[in-house]
């Protein structure tokens, strides 16, 4: 589609900023209101299968150009600011647990780009999503509780 390649011919600087301006702020105002209503009933906001949910639609997903943008965001170091104020606004915004999904996995069209991994033996330094993690769980325990 043309937003796909709009959105694939953006340098990676630009393309985080468009997440970070327009994607984040839209997940903080959902987390806020899932936690309003959670409050009413004394209840906590959790999410499954959480973190970073790039897979466009079809026809997209087969665009040649966006998937080498959306592997080159992945591996992008950049990614590890994006996924650490993603998980502190997280947080900052009411939600209480949040499991990652998934963790080892190759990027592609048929199984999405949400792996932290994308080998078992990858090295931290090489894969941002997976160093944001575990940096975070690292720097805030507090708030990784049953």
């Amino acid at each position: 589609t043309a937003d796909a390649e709009r959105f694939a011919a953006l340098t990676n600087a630009q393309a985080f900023e468009e997440i970070r301006t327009k994607a984040l702020p839209a997940l903080v105002d959902e987390v806020k209101a899932q936690t309003a209503v959670a409050a009413k009933y004394n209840l906590k906001v959790m999410a499954f299968e959480g973190g970073n949910g790039v897979w466009p639609p079809y026809p997209a997903r087969s665009s040649v150009n966006l998937k080498a943008k959306l592997d080159s965001l992945q591996r992008d170091p950049e990614m590890k600011t994006l996924y650490t104020q993603f998980l502190n606004d997280w947080f900052n915004a009411g939600g209480h647990m949040l499991m990652h999904f998934t963790d080892i996995g190759k990027y592609s069209e048929t199984t999405g780009w949400y792996a932290s991994l994308e080998y078992v033996a990858q090295p931290r330094a090489e894969a941002p999503k997976y160093d944001a993690l575990m940096s975070f769980i690292e720097n805030n325990r507090n708030l990784i509780t049953p």
